[in-house]
């Protein structure tokens, strides 16, 4: 099941008990923790991505898909006229 079908799901997810105690159901941010090379008891956890219950997503993913999707914006605003005058916007 995708991220988007987790979050969509949801509500259907918790009334009938698929959402499991101490499962995520919401986006949690997280990342691989490691012990601090210094101070005792301690660590150093780097957050990374968002996981909702068996499922992540890495923030370089997140970024590359932002970036694919500004891209085709630019190439709609490229393609549609004004909607002002009907001509293509000259200033963009």
């Amino acid at each position: 099941m995708s991220i988007r079908n987790e979050v969509h799901h949801l509500e259907e997810m918790v009334m009938d008990g698929r959402i499991a105690n101490g499962q995520p159901f919401a986006l949690l941010p997280n990342g691989p923790e490691v012990p601090h090379p210094k101070e005792e008891n301690q660590t150093i956890k780097t957050i990374d991505r968002l996981v909702i219950g068996s499922n992540e997503v890495r923030f370089r993913e997140i970024a590359e898909w932002l970036s694919e999707m500004a891209s085709y914006a630019q190439k709609i605003a490229d393609f549609l006229p004004n909607s002002s005058n009907g001509e293509k916007d000259s200033h963009v």
